[in-house]
């Protein structure tokens, strides 16, 4: 993501947020877009990828447990593919070690 502030993100930027839990989507991207930033939500690992595409800009907030393809698994895929996008990962589980199921 470009700019110095916030308010000077380009209007092309996206954080994409990938969680399973509808109210925790609906809120970061309330917040989100309170602030000006765009928010695409996704409650899908897959639901995202049927819709990303290496032409758009941002980055992916990013659920480490997901039904599907967890958040790990999905990174590495990601990883695999070359596609180039920061990924922040967040989780409800209160331990260092969700990426070891």
């Amino acid at each position: 993501m470009t700019g110095n502030s916030i308010g000077a993100l380009d209007a092309r930027e996206t954080v994409f947020i990938v969680d399973d839990d509808e109210s925790i989507r609906e809120g970061l991207s309330n917040l989100l877009e309170a602030v000006g930033v765009n928010a695409k939500c996704y409650s899908t690992a897959e639901g995202f990828s049927a819709h990303w595409s290496d032409a758009m800009a941002g980055c992916l907030l990013l659920d480490a447990r997901l039904p599907g393809i967890g958040g790990v698994e999905f990174q590495e895929r990601l990883r695999k593919s070359r596609t180039k996008i920061p990924i922040i990962f967040m989780t409800a589980h209160g331990t260092s070690r969700w990426y070891a199921k």
